[in-house]
């Protein structure tokens, strides 16, 4: 399996526009993708294959402030060599947004997003 081709370092923010002006105007960052359709959203670049992307939710969501988001070339033998090593995945595959993925955690708890782009 290749390494992976971007990360995303996903931010859960109650603040969305105010996080969006601080990273976008105040540091620099540039806005790459913007939504408003299913929740509100937002990818910057951070540099290089590097991305932040910010994501909307609830105070009381019970999601954590920090998550890692990581695009690979094929997502199903991603898939099936974690669950060979016995990660902990939520389910297998799904297809939303354009994208194909699914969820599992670190061993510290971290939500860890593996996806790749739709073809």
């Amino acid at each position: 399996m290749a390494a992976p081709s971007e990360i995303a370092f996903v931010i859960h923010t109650e603040r969305f526009a105010e996080s969006v002006a601080f990273y976008r105007d105040a540091l620099g960052l540039d806005l790459v993708e913007e939504w408003h359709e299913g929740g509100h959203g937002a990818v910057l670049r951070l540099s290089g294959s590097a991305l932040l992307e910010l994501i909307e939710l609830a105070a009381a969501s019970g999601h954590g402030a920090v998550a890692l988001g990581l695009e690979v070339d094929d997502v199903d033998a991603c898939y099936d060599r974690l669950v060979g090593a016995g990660a902990q995945v939520k389910a297998p595959p799904v297809d939303a947004f354009g994208k194909r993925g699914f969820g599992t955690t670190d061993p510290n708890g971290v939500p860890v997003n593996i996806y790749t782009t739709a073809r």
